[in-house]
Parts: C-alpha cells; structure tokens; sequence
C-alpha cells in the first residue's frame, strides 16, 4: 500500500482511508476495468443494432477483451490472490444482454 500510495503521489493514509482493505483495493481496480469492458460489449451491441456487420463487431470486441486481458493479468492475478470478484453480478448481467440483443 505504501508503493501504490507513493506512486499515486498521495499519502498512504489517504489511501487507507478511501480503501481500508487490499481486497478494497484490488476490488476497485477490477471494477474499473470490467466496467470498460462491460461498455465495450454494450458499445458493440449498439453498433449491430444500428446495421453494423456482426461479425467484425464480435471480432473487434474479442481483440479488444484479449489485448485488455494481456494488459491487465497483473490485475487479475492480484484479485485472484485477495478472493476479489472479477465481473459485478451487475456487469456480467449488463453483458449478456449486451451480447444476446
């Protein structure tokens, strides 16, 4: 916490004060990239809706969630460690529909 505080340029009592946890932390992390990808997929959906080809939507979306994935596996692996979950039960819902309009 003393690292990530002094990277942000912030007290670490500011830090704890805003994310008294690790798992707070590492929580509000996740929750910030998944909802990127939660609006990439609805994004997606919004262009097939409105004529876009389908399947270069899909395969923009999916190169977009791999080179996410690819950026982010330290993020992931942190939540994996601290039991954070990785998708909202509100975003993995938003997706599907998203993906099943």
């Amino acid at each position: 916490m003393d690292t990530i505080a002094e990277a942000a340029g912030g007290a670490v009592g500011t830090l704890y004060r805003h994310f008294p946890t690790k798992t707070g932390l590492v929580t509000a992390v996740i929750g910030e990239h998944s909802e990127v990808l939660t609006e990439a997929v609805e994004a997606s959906a919004v262009r097939v809706a409105g004529g876009a080809d389908a399947v270069s939507e899909i395969s923009a979306l999916v190169s977009h969630i791999v080179e996410a994935a690819a950026a982010e596996r330290a993020v992931k692996a942190a939540a994996q460690d601290v039991g954070a979950e990785y998708l909202t039960p509100d975003q993995e819902s938003r997706s599907r529909s998203a993906m099943t309009a």
